[in-house]
């Protein structure tokens, strides 16, 4: 929790020296604290809904077909 409000100092090198540290925060746990502790606000609202016509089942039609020996009628 600390990591993602108030951050934590990272240290700079320049030429191989020490000169000044850097805060650093994650943005990314502090979207997951908020999602996890407000839910009805912070979740993701994506939906998806399969329907078709008028809001009836979806309907599909499956197709099987037979090979052929090449003269146009079914093998024995």
């Amino acid at each position: 929790m600390r990591r993602a409000r108030e951050g934590v100092d990272e240290p700079v090198f320049y030429q191989g020296e020490h000169c000044c540290n850097v805060r650093r925060y994650s943005d990314t746990l502090l979207i997951f604290m908020l999602k996890a502790r407000k839910p009805d606000v912070y979740r993701e609202r994506a939906s998806i809904q399969h329907t078709g016509a008028n809001g009836g089942p979806l309907e599909h039609a499956v197709q099987f077909y037979l090979p052929t020996n090449g003269r146009g009628d079914q093998p024995a």
